[in-house]
């Protein structure tokens, strides 16, 4: 939640605006044991199909995004609570304020800091 907060905690300054619409990006990295290390957010990701993969997770990532704004207008007009969400295309939501997505995985006790080889 603190990562969360200092990643975004500038966003009213140029979303003050009503129903208003931004697309963050964010790099992680995943070690060994599966610790998330939130590295950079981004509020302009970019969008430019430069490789493949990118132009795959793009054609994925920007139609979801305009059906999950859909889902949410449509809510926000009809005064009905916003989750659960059903229109995420193919991505799944692992975080929403109180609920966190909990893999069946078992951290390692004996955690330290991440290594390189």
């Amino acid at each position: 939640a603190a990562t969360r907060h200092h990643a975004f905690r500038g966003y009213r300054t140029y979303t003050n605006m009503q129903n208003g619409f931004a697309l963050f990006g964010g790099d992680f990295i995943v070690d060994r044991d599966l610790n998330v290390w939130f590295t950079e957010g981004q509020d302009s990701p970019g969008l430019l199909h430069e490789t493949h993969m990118k132009r795959k997770l793009n054609d994925r990532l920007l139609p979801a995004t305009v059906d999950i704004i859909g889902e949410v207008m449509d809510k926000q007009s009809n005064g009905q609570p916003l989750f659960p969400m059903h229109n995420t295309g193919d991505f799944e939501l692992i975080y929403t304020d109180d609920y966190q997505y909990r893999y069946e995985f078992e951290r390692s006790p004996l955690l330290g800091p991440c290594q390189s080889e």
